[in-house]
């Protein structure tokens, strides 16, 4: 009998676990596998890359916690507040790669990428 409580508890952190885990991936990746912008979060993310770009610029490389941190610090007194994940940002922050306006190196550093 002492067993049932323990099994209980540990099956209901585990689904809330994959809730979570669930709707984090749904978020990410808009449902269908790749990540999707809407037009208010790609407005949105212009404005946090020029705070990136001019972060990157200023203070050279950086690793995701940095950038993260220094975007919660900063943007706070225009119309959009920052309020994305770690795993959001770093979603951004490999678009922009993409889009050839940042690097990532094999140390996890971000920074401009010099054309």
């Amino acid at each position: 009998d002492s067993m049932s409580p323990l099994a209980t508890r540990n099956s209901g952190g585990a689904g809330g676990h994959g809730t979570i885990q669930h709707h984090e991936d749904d978020f990410m990746s808009g449902g269908s596998g790749a990540v999707s912008f809407t037009a208010y979060e790609e407005e949105e993310m212009e404005m946090f890359t020029s705070y990136i770009v001019g972060m990157l610029t200023n203070l050279g490389q950086l690793p995701l916690k940095t950038i993260h941190s220094n975007l919660k610090m900063f943007v706070t007194g225009s119309d959009v507040k920052y309020s994305k994940t770690p795993q959001q940002l770093s979603a951004f922050l490999q678009y922009l790669c993409r889009q050839e306006t940042l690097e990532c190196g094999p140390d996890g550093m971000y920074k401009i990428l010099k054309k």
